[in-house]
C-alpha cells in the first residue's frame, strides 16, 4: 500500500462492476453513490478497490477520518474494544469508554463554561438533536439555515437543507416556509412525552397483511357515485398514468389533475395546487346537489 496511485484497467472494473451491479438490485437507491469505487481496503491515504486499482483519497470518510486507514493505533483499540464487547446501548447503560470520550470532549472543547457532550450516529441526527434541543432551550420553534447549506436528508435536517435540489426533489415545488411547515407537523409529542410520527400508523396494517399485487380494486371503484378528484403528481409511480386515465372512464368518472415535478402525493400547500381543489369543490357541490348526492 506503500506505492503510488496505479490504474491497472477501465475503471470501473469487472470485479467492481459486479459488486455496483448487486447493490444497486439490493439497495435503497436512498444510498446515493457518488463514485463506482469499490473498496477492498487501504493503509494511510491510500485505497485500492477489488480490481487492484489504487487511489489517492482526499475524502477521508467525509472528513471523519483523519488517520487514514487501519492507522495501528485505531485497529488495536477498535480490536481490543470488540473483544471485551461488540455493542451496548449508550442510551440505557453506563460503561467506561463512553464517559472517558465525553469527558476528553468535554475537556478540550472551546469555551469557559462546561460542557455536556451527545454522542450521534451521523451528521443529520445531530442536527436533529440540535433542532430538539434549541426548541426545548428556548420554547421558540423558527430556525434559522443559510442558503446552500446541507444539514441532512432526515426529516428536520433536510427542512433546513438546501445545497441541492435533488435533496427535495420529487416533493414538488414548496417554499422554505412550506418546508419547515412540513417538518414541525410531521411529529407529535405522545403522552409519554417522546416524539412520534404524527399519523394513524394503522393507516399501512393492510399493506403488510399479505400480498397486495393480486388485489383488484376496479370493483370497489365502480361502486363510487359521488364526484372524485384525483390530483397526481406526474413523477408518481404508485398511481401510474394509465391507471389515472382509466379511472376517468369508468365508475364515478373521475377528474384528474397533474402536478409537475411531485412525486405521488403533491403536498396540497403550494397556493396554485390549493386553487385547484377550491376550483373543483366549487364545480362539483352544485352538480351533486343537482343530481340529488
Amino acid at each position: 500500500m506503500r506505492d503510488y496511485p496505479r490504474i491497472v484497467g477501465p475503471l470501473p472494473g469487472p470485479k467492481a462492476k459486479a459488486i455496483v451491479d448487486r447493490d444497486e438490485a439490493w439497495a435503497a437507491h436512498a444510498y446515493i453513490k457518488e463514485y463506482p469505487l469499490v473498496i477492498a481496503g487501504g493503509r494511510g491515504p491510500m485505497v485500492e478497490d477489488v480490481d487492484g486499482n489504487r487511489f489517492l483519497d482526499f475524502m477521508a470518510g467525509i472528513a471523519v477520518c483523519s488517520t487514514g486507514y487501519n492507522h495501528p493505533s485505531v485497529v488495536a483499540a477498535v480490536q481490543e474494544a470488540a473483544g471485551r464487547f461488540l455493542h451496548i446501548c449508550g442510551s440505557d447503560f453506563y460503561f467506561e469508554s463512553m464517559a472517558a470520550l465525553c469527558e476528553r470532549l468535554g475537556r478540550i472543547a472551546p469555551g469557559p463554561s462546561r460542557k455536556r457532550v451527545f454522542l450521534t450516529n451521523s451528521g443529520t441526527e445531530a442536527t436533529e438533536g440540535a433542532i430538539k434541543l434549541a426548541r426545548y432551550a428556548t420554547r421558540r420553534t423558527a430556525i434559522i439555515a443559510f442558503r446552500g447549506a446541507f444539514h441532512g436528508r432526515s426529516t428536520g435536517a433536510v427542512s433546513l437543507t438546501s445545497s441541492k435540489a435533488r435533496q427535495h426533489a420529487g416533493f414538488g415545488p414548496l417554499t422554505d416556509a412550506e418546508w419547515r411547515h412540513l417538518a414541525e407537523h410531521s411529529v407529535a409529542r405522545r403522552e409519554d412525552g417522546r416524539f412520534g410520527l404524527n399519523y394513524d400508523q394503522r393507516l399501512s396494517q393492510p399493506m403488510t397483511t399479505g400480498p397486495i399485487e393480486n388485489i383488484d380494486l376496479w370493483p370497489v371503484w365502480d361502486q363510487i357515485h359521488c364526484p372524485v378528484l384525483v390530483v397526481r403528481g406526474t413523477e408518481s409511480d404508485l398511481l401510474l398514468a394509465g391507471t389515472a386515465a382509466e379511472m376517468t372512464g369508468r365508475g364515478p368518472r373521475a377528474e384528474v389533475v397533474e402536478v409537475d415535478g411531485t412525486g405521488h402525493a403533491p403536498a396540497l400547500m403550494a397556493k396554485d395546487q390549493i386553487e385547484i381543489v377550491r376550483a373543483w369543490l366549487g364545480r362539483a357541490e352544485p352538480a351533486a346537489a343537482a343530481q340529488g348526492r
